[in-house]
């Protein structure tokens, strides 16, 4: 680590038979605190690239889940438009059937009547 170096000073001081011994632990104590605080800035770090990680998957988890909705979303519309298409198809066939079987009873009663025009009822009692 640059900036501290983990050193310890003893210092002697006074005469040789009976010396004051003084110890200087600044730098050390600078040392480890810097080593601390290092480390927990490195755990934070950590834990914001986790979070960050959390959050971003549960957006791309957010985003399928819209994704998804939205195919089914669009899977039942086409469902239902292929549903109504063929009940518009269906009562198209079923006025075709009902078209043809009118025309084929105005046929019928046109061969009955053997290409006569039958007479309107003419009602006298009513004058």
């Amino acid at each position: 680590m640059a900036g501290a170096e983990p050193t310890v000073s003893l210092g002697w001081k006074g005469a040789f038979a009976a010396p004051q011994r003084s110890l200087d632990l600044t730098t050390m104590t600078s040392f480890l605190s810097l080593r601390k605080f290092e480390q927990e800035r490195r755990r934070v770090e950590i834990l914001q690239g986790k979070m960050q990680e959390k959050q971003r998957l549960r957006r791309e988890s957010a985003l399928y889940r819209a994704r998804q909705a939205e195919r089914d979303r669009l899977v039942e519309k086409q469902k239902a438009e292929a549903r109504l298409l063929i009940e518009a198809q269906q009562a198209r066939a079923r006025i075709a059937r009902e078209e043809e079987a009118a025309r084929a009873r105005k046929k019928q009663q046109a061969e009955d009547n053997n290409g006569e025009t039958p007479l309107p009822k003419l009602d006298f009692e009513a004058q």
